[in-house]
């Protein structure tokens, strides 16, 4: 159990250790979600994470707006998360990236865009995600080329995640587009 005292004892230089923790038990509960349980112990992990993001919210390029994210579209706005939280952590994880983290793309077209049913804003998205470059630099490349392969994936599985009255062709689509994003990699155009 995470008490609000334990929390407070950690420090920046715990933000990595804190960081992958709270990754694992979230995934962990995100595929047990039968598992009611496991599911009862979401504030430990969020409050460890919130935690982070109050030390180092910059921290790894904006690795914990990812996740809050998600986190957020998840969770209500009684409950700490909401739409708008969950577009300013997007945002500011494209800002932190300069737009170069196809994780972040990927992210907002699996938990905004699809929750929200946005077809042009998941297509323009995913788009972003595989328009960056994976041949140059080396900082990003494999949780970039993993991201591009999600996103592939998404593209190919779009029937399982849209209502049928959503799956338009890209560009027929009257869905709301991804929230413009400084520093984003433009989405290619034919």
């Amino acid at each position: 159990m995470c008490s609000s005292d334990l929390v407070e004892v950690l420090q920046k230089e715990d933000v990595e250790l804190i960081y992958w923790t709270g990754a694992a038990w979230l995934a962990a509960i995100s595929i047990s979600i039968d598992n009611l349980e496991l599911v009862g112990q979401l504030p430990e992990p969020t409050a460890l994470l919130e935690r982070a993001l109050v030390l180092d919210p910059d921290y790894d390029q904006g690795a914990l707006h990812e996740i809050f994210l998600a986190l957020d579209m998840s969770r209500s706005e009684a409950l700490g998360g909401g739409e708008k939280r969950a577009l300013a952590h997007y945002q500011r994880a494209v800002e932190l990236s300069k737009g170069k983290r196809a994780s972040v793309f990927v992210g907002y077209a699996s938990s905004y865009a699809v929750k929200r049913q946005e077809r042009a804003a998941f297509d323009e998205a995913l788009a972003k995600a595989l328009s960056i470059d994976t041949s140059r630099g080396t900082e990003n490349r494999l949780v970039n080329r993993l991201a591009q392969k999600k996103a592939r994936y998404m593209q190919a599985h779009v029937e399982d995640l849209f209502d049928s009255d959503v799956l338009e062709p890209e560009g027929e689509s009257e869905g709301t587009e991804a929230p413009p994003a400084e520093g984003a990699a433009p989405a290619p155009h034919d």
